[in-house]
């Protein structure tokens, strides 16, 4: 079933209780992402973005997501501006600067700037950032074969229980990385 709200309800909603009505908007985007409907999120969140007085917190995420859902559905320049966007309002947003990774890893193949992107964002402890930078690192691809710092990375992750980790890790230990 799908669900969309429009846009007087939306802004209605967050001309009266603004702190609530954001984090609704969030769980309304949010639902629609798991229901796989990146369009309705790319509207929700440019709508919420309009908002006058938007905090920036709120905006880093709204840009941040929105980033997400355009990579989703392959629009990979409105997706990058979307995420540099974010990284300008808040430089150390983890999610932001790993998404910017993936972007340069997968679709860019630059793997140099996708190095400098995870490295960012592992830097902050992102998990995922740390086993993303952690495989470059161990393949040599925007630099050198850097194994020890691999290895840390990946053990780094593995302690938060990041489940990604462990896999390559353990295969690190196995072929006696």
């Amino acid at each position: 079933m799908r669900f969309r709200f429009g846009t007087a309800v939306i802004l209605c909603v967050l001309w009266v209780v603004p702190a609530t009505a954001v984090e609704d908007v969030f769980a309304v985007a949010q639902q629609a992402a798991q229901e796989g409907r990146y369009r309705d999120v790319v509207d929700i969140l440019t709508e919420l973005l309009v908002t006058p007085d938007l905090e920036p917190a709120a905006e880093v995420v709204a840009y941040s997501n929105r980033g997400i859902a355009y990579s989703l559905m392959k629009a990979y320049g409105l997706a990058r501006k979307d995420l540099e966007s974010a990284v300008a309002i808040m430089p150390d947003h983890a999610l932001s600067l790993n998404q910017l990774g993936i972007l340069a890893e997968q679709v860019e193949q630059d793997y140099v700037r996708a190095r400098e992107y995870y490295g960012r964002a592992a830097k902050t402890g992102f998990a995922a950032a740390q086993v993303n930078q952690a495989r470059l690192l161990k393949e040599g691809l925007g630099g050198p074969v850097a194994l020890a710092e691999a290895r840390r990375l990946l053990d780094a992750a593995a302690e938060t229980g990041y489940s990604m980790a462990f896999t390559p890790l353990g295969l690190m230990y196995v072929n006696g990385e």
